[in-house]
């Protein structure tokens, strides 16, 4: 995705990273007052119209809009203002020293050093508190008299918030806050209380856990990175040298290290922009000074030559679709508005050759890839103007009545094809009454809409599903001629549609119902696979 929208000179990351933020990244996470969060699902699933009217009317304290894309998804988001931004994240919780990727000792590199490391400790330290009693801070509501005894509270949520603003320079600082905990403990509750006694014994099993991080980690435990200032671009610097610290990944398998993943597509808009909010300085008066001419035309094989261009000068050591993650790098090929991942490896070579030969078979079937055509932005269609008008006209009007059931709203040329579906619905639901397992299964959907009903069974592969969501990804099965030997002889094989041929469905795992199949070929790419369906 070299050649779309992206955020080459990174003054939109910057304008991102500079929002205020408050929160405590361990519980309810960072939270950016200013900058909305778009759901994939609910923006690709809501179209265009939806996307746009919300953006519109988003309150005027959100300054910025992010969400996460995939491949398919970032031309829908790039016709509405939307470009990529990059995004690092530290995902490693672990206290490995190694920091590689050209590691630099400088000043610098040990404040980085010394706050990962004291993040480390606070989790160690609030583990102690298995009850948590000392993660929050004590309710003044309920122990009324609380702030007449205790002159500064202090609880664990407030010592992350305070790691997260670098307000720690050195261990020193960190454990005066620490120690406030349990002493407050000890000030409100007089000798003889239980609480009294019970935050003397956190005091000193935390005491052991300090010990260790002081033996483990002398250099750090003398070091005062508040005695200067620090340079932010070199502790920026110096987590590129950390190996924890790779492009962000939000989808994510369990059974899988976070290394060998490929990171996510993180796209966001200015909404000022998208306002008009009146430019300030030299450029500004220009704007209010001249009389605003009309947009010219974009021209297509300009954008095109203009992003190959730039996406030949990014990193040119780094050849397509290959990142580094960890220790190692991993590969993804994509083209088409879809996507290949390709595998973890040890170094950028074999990573490179993985890449190289996805393209030279992508090549023999497709043609050579293409830069892709920039996307036209949607906002000023008369179409999309005509649908907020409607949507306006409606939100003034009475409420409109309840909708009829699905089924009655099905024109009489699709209830052979619906009819159809039920039957192997019913069919389904009759001998798989226990089946829950949905991931790589094949499944029919109720009340599949009928322009999804094409070919002799509507069969689906369930590309991916998130249990806690509820929600699936499908892909279309179609007959692909008939198994000619063994015990399979004269059956009907199904395999994947080719890509791009038909479009995959979002749906609610609720709708849909597993039918008896087997993988036949068991190959780990589910495009190569042929299944044996006996419903």
């Amino acid at each position: 995705v070299r050649d779309r929208a992206v955020d080459v000179d990174g003054s939109l990351a910057a304008a991102l990273e500079a929002q205020p933020r408050y929160g405590d990244p361990e519980t309810e996470g960072v939270i950016f007052e200013t900058i909305a969060e778009v759901s994939l699902v609910g923006g690709l699933g809501g179209g265009a119209a939806v996307l746009a009217t919300a953006l519109d009317e988003l309150p005027a304290k959100y300054a910025y809009v992010v969400l996460q894309a995939t491949e398919m998804g970032i031309p829908f988001y790039e016709a509405l203002g939307f470009k990529r931004v990059g995004v690092v994240a530290q995902h490693s919780n672990t206290d490995d020293s190694r920091f590689e990727h050209g590691f630099d000792a400088t000043r610098e590199t040990k404040v980085y050093r010394l706050r990962k490391r004291l993040r480390g400790l606070l989790r160690h330290l609030s583990k102690i508190d298995a009850n948590k009693v000392f993660q929050e801070p004590v309710d003044a509501n309920l122990v009324t008299d609380y702030l007449d005894v205790v002159a500064e509270p202090m609880d664990f949520g407030k010592m992350r918030r305070k790691l997260v603003a670098g307000e720690y320079g050195s261990l020193d600082a960190f454990l005066k806050d620490h120690a406030l905990i349990w002493q407050n403990c000890t000030t409100y509750n007089p000798p003889g209380n239980p609480w009294h006694g019970a935050a003397l014994l956190f005091r000193d099993r935390c005491q052991r856990v300090v010990d260790a991080w002081r033996r483990d980690h002398p250099d750090l435990a003398t070091f005062n990175a508040a005695a200067a200032p620090v340079d932010a671009t070199r502790l920026a610097r110096a987590a590129d040298a950390d190996a924890d610290v790779m492009g962000l990944c939000v989808w994510s398998f369990p059974d899988t290290p976070v290394a060998d993943q490929y990171p996510c597509y993180m796209m966001a808009l200015d909404l000022k922009a998208r306002r008009g909010a009146p430019k300030s300085g030299l450029r500004g008066w220009l704007d209010r000074a001249v009389p605003a001419s009309p947009t010219p035309e974009v021209d297509p094989k300009r954008v095109v030559a203009k992003r190959a261009a730039a996406a030949a000068s990014w990193h040119a050591a780094w050849p397509r679709g290959v990142v580094p993650r960890g220790r190692g790098f991993a590969a993804k090929f994509g083209a088409g508005g879809n996507s290949n991942y390709l595998g973890y490896f040890d170094d950028r070579a074999a990573a490179a050759e993985a890449y190289a030969k996805a393209a030279e078979e992508y090549a023999t079937k497709h043609g050579a890839v293409e830069t892709q055509a920039p996307c036209s932005s949607l906002d000023g269609r008369a179409w999309l103007r005509e649908l907020r008008g409607r949507r306006e006209a409606l939100l003034a009007a009475e409420p409109a009545p309840p909708p009829v059931a699905r089924r009655l709203c099905r024109a009489p040329e699709h209830a052979e094809a619906a009819e159809k579906n039920d039957v192997y619905v019913r069919a389904a639901k009759r001998r798989n009454v226990n089946q829950t397992k949905l991931y790589e299964a094949v499944v029919v959907i109720e009340d599949l809409a009928p322009n999804h009903n094409g070919g002799p069974a509507p069969y689906w592969f369930v590309h991916q599903y998130v249990p806690d969501m509820k929600w699936c990804r499908l892909v279309k099965l179609e007959a692909d001629g008939k198994f000619d030997a063994g015990k399979r002889a004269g059956r009907t094989r199904w395999t994947l549609v080719e890509e791009g041929q038909a479009r995959e469905l979002d749906l609610s795992a609720t709708r849909c119902v597993v039918v008896r199949s087997a993988m036949t070929v068991r190959t780990d790419d589910a495009d190569d696979e042929v299944f044996d369906v006996e419903d």
